[in-house]
């Protein structure tokens, strides 16, 4: 599984849009905007797929509802952004 298919809706309900930020190495920050079909257990959802996707569980996630999802400086919208330099993440 990569990480665009943690959030499918087959398994994660009540989700609009998200963004996935990977903030350290072992830490991801899932951004969601949501429906009134989202509820608690969603979040352990999203928790336990991010972690599958990591393939461990030695990966802190959390999920944060939000009104709306930041762009890029250019104005694009990114689902996944990692703010890891690439040689930190197999060092």
């Amino acid at each position: 599984m990569n990480l665009i298919e943690v959030m499918e809706p087959k398994y994660v309900k009540g989700v609009m849009q998200y963004q996935i930020i990977q903030e350290k190495k072992s830490y991801f920050l899932v951004k969601v905007i949501v429906n009134k079909k989202f509820n608690s257990e969603q979040i352990s959802i999203i928790q336990r797929r991010m972690r599958t996707a990591c393939l461990g569980e030695d990966v802190d996630v959390d999920v944060q509802v939000v009104n709306e999802l930041v762009k890029d400086k250019t104005g694009k919208f990114r689902v996944v952004i990692s703010k890891v330099k690439a040689s930190n993440l197999f060092g």
